[in-house]
Formats: C-alpha cells, sequence, structure tokens
C-alpha cells in the first residue's frame, strides 16, 4: 500500500448484513454512499498506519474484532458498535478514486462546512426542509412532497455563517438530539435570535450527520475521544459512480 499513490483514494467503512455489504460491490446501481447530500469519508492512506498498528493478540484480548476496531477508528459511538455487533453485522472498507480530492481540500473542518458544504447543498438541493417524521430529504428529489422557496435555503446559510463561532459550540443534549431530525432550514429561519444556533447545530446534525462528536479540526474521535482518523467531506454518489472502487472485508463486528 505504501507503494500505491493515495492522494485521490478515498474510503468509507459500512456496517451490514455480510450479503448487503458484497451486494454493494456486485449490483453498485442499486447503492448509495448515504441518503444525503454529502458523506464523511476517510483518506486511504490513514489506514495503512492503522493496519500496521493493529496487533492480532491485542483485538484478541480485547475481545475487539478488527470490524470493530475500524468503525471505532472513523467515529463510531459505544452504542452503535454493540449495536452492529449484538445484530451479527459485517463491516467492509469501500475504496474508490474521487475527483473532489484532487480539485479541492475536502478536510472536514467547521470552515470547510460553512463556507463550502452548505452553499454548495443549497445550490444542488430541492430544499433543506425536513418532512415531519422522515428522512431528511438531502437528495435532489424530482418530486418532492414539499417545496420550501430556495430563498429560505438562502436565508438558513446567511444565518449559519453568521452564527458559526456560537454554532459550532452548542452542546446538544439528550433532548436536543430528539428534536433535531425535525429542525430544517424553517425552523431555523423562524426561530428567535437567542435560540438560532440550537436551532441551526440541530439542523446540521439532521442534514448531514454531523453528530455531537464532531469537532471540526478534521479529525475524527473514538469511544476514548482520542482523535484518530482524518475526516473529509465529500458529495454522495452512487456506488456505480465511484471510480476504480474495491472492497476490503473486515468480517464480523
Amino acid at each position: 500500500m505504501r507503494e500505491l499513490d493515495t492522494s485521490c483514494l478515498a474510503s468509507r467503512v459500512i456496517a451490514d448484513d455480510q450479503t448487503n455489504l458484497h451486494a454493494r460491490l456486485s449490483s453498485p446501481s442499486e447503492y448509495s454512499l448515504n441518503t444525503k447530500q454529502v458523506v464523511f469519508v476517510t483518506p486511504t492512506s490513514s489506514w495503512i498506519d492503522w493496519g500496521e498498528q493493529l496487533d492480532s493478540t491485542t483485538v484478541s484480548s480485547e475481545g475487539s474484532s478488527k470490524a470493530a476496531k475500524a468503525l471505532d477508528f472513523v467515529g463510531w459511538n459505544t452504542d452503535d458498535i454493540e449495536w452492529a455487533r449484538s445484530s451479527n453485522k459485517s463491516a467492509m472498507i469501500y475504496v474508490w478514486e474521487d475527483p473532489e480530492l484532487a480539485e479541492r481540500d475536502c478536510t472536514a473542518t467547521w470552515d470547510f462546512v460553512f463556507d463550502f458544504v452548505l452553499p454548495e447543498c443549497a445550490a444542488r438541493a430541492v430544499s433543506f426542509e425536513i418532512t415531519k417524521g422522515k428522512e431528511p430529504r438531502w437528495a435532489v428529489i424530482k418530486e418532492p412532497l414539499l417545496v420550501t422557496s430556495p430563498s429560505v435555503d438562502t436565508e438558513f446559510v446567511r444565518i449559519a455563517q453568521t452564527l458559526r463561532g456560537k454554532v459550532s459550540t452548542v452542546p446538544l443534549n439528550e433532548a436536543d438530539i430528539k428534536e433535531a431530525k425535525d429542525v430544517g432550514s424553517l425552523e431555523v429561519v423562524q426561530a428567535a435570535e437567542s435560540d438560532r444556533p440550537l436551532k441551526v447545530r440541530q439542523a446540521l446534525k439532521s442534514m448531514f450527520y454531523l453528530e455531537t462528536a464532531f469537532a471540526g479540526d478534521g479529525f475524527t474521535r473514538n469511544r476514548a475521544g482520542v482523535r484518530c482518523a482524518p475526516e473529509l467531506i465529500v458529495s454522495t454518489r452512487r456506488f456505480s459512480e465511484l471510480e476504480q472502487l474495491e472492497g476490503i472485508d473486515l468480517g464480523k463486528v
């Protein structure tokens, strides 16, 4: 691996049933990296050191599989890793050549979210609006159930950029996280000035899976809070659109 040019290689770890993991490779047109407009990925080069440092005896003695350690490395929380293990899930690292990495600095920082991701998604999406009880409508949908005026999304971006310093430091408690699924651009625009930093942070969590562990410094945090994998943000695409796609099977979580 060290002899390869990994500068344009992106990767993402996915946990699922073993058959589904391999189906993504054999039937790529049926799967997308995720349901949002953007996706958090890991530079493939970061797995080289991770793999070399992974001691098989340590994995065995800790009762933690290679797959679980990979999920931990990219920032999965404890509950989600335990869910994957109890649900008999497996994990795979998907690797592909991504032109976005050559075109721009895609480092997952707060500045990149505010300066590029938000305006770009607003331009490409039908709306940031979230249908109550449904997944955030991030992907470009040809026949949306509801259409919010583009001016609302533009105003949401302006508010978020203006409050970026406050938004990046807003802590989310369990109640805030639960409420976040119903917060979109319209809720932010309609909120009182004092409530807007929290509302923006809730909206970002729903729109991008921008979890509370997101530090905005370009690195994931593992279960112990230790800085681990470098983190990038690129556009979501179907597996059939990923160039030079390969899979590295990690086995059971």
